[in-house]
């Protein structure tokens, strides 16, 4: 459209050709012109206005379809951008309810182990006190059932014994002058060397 406007505005202000005839030499030369028809100014603005009009409408196509070219490779780019963001946001929304599933599964876990650790620091607790009790009982039995040893203190040492336990019923009884001989559970001699003669005998 440009081209063929300027080919036109051309045209017209090139002067159109015509036939001359070289004057005989004999006859005197003729000033006569061959120019064409001049080309009125208002024609020539008009020209440039419609000149700037065509080509500020061909820029602005061009324009907007370079604009509609580039904003369609923008678009498809931001979708295929999106459609990535929303599968990466799935992939996480994903492994956050995991997550959350393990979170609340070691939370239900603890409070399990909490609840047993408390009843067994409760046992722990009881067997400790049991175990103190049963433990004074046994010194308080073992005091108890000491009271009743007897020591003697100077019985010879003699080999014709055999049993002793029988030898020193015998004896507290002609010592403490009883009716029968005492029931005495077992008797026996100190555990230490025996001593030599000269030395006194072991309780």
């Amino acid at each position: 459209m440009i081209r063929l406007w300027l080919m036109r505005a051309l045209r017209m202000e090139r002067p159109a050709p015509h036939a001359v005839s070289s004057p005989p030499s004999d006859l005197p030369s003729l000033r006569s012109g061959a120019a064409g028809p001049a080309v009125p100014p208002d024609f020539k603005e008009e020209m440039l206005a419609s000149l700037r009009t065509e080509m500020a409408a061909v820029f602005k196509t061009e324009l907007h379809e370079a604009l509609k070219d580039n904003l369609s490779s923008i678009k498809a780019e931001l979708q295929t951008v999106m459609a990535d963001l929303s599968v990466s946001i799935t992939n996480v929304k994903s492994d956050v309810s995991a997550l959350k599933s393990t979170v609340g599964e070691m939370e239900t876990s603890l409070l399990t182990c909490t609840d047993d650790i408390s009843t067994l620091q409760a046992k722990v607790e009881h067997l400790s006190a049991e175990l103190e009790r049963v433990d004074n009982r046994c010194e308080d039995l073992e005091a108890r059932s000491r009271r009743n040893n007897v020591r003697i203190v100077g019985v010879p040492e003699e080999t014709t014994i055999t049993n002793t336990t029988a030898a020193i019923s015998t004896l507290l009884k002609e010592a403490f002058k009883l009716e029968k001989e005492p029931l005495l559970d077992r008797a026996h001699r100190t555990l230490q060397p025996k001593p030599n003669l000269a030395s006194a005998p072991a309780p």
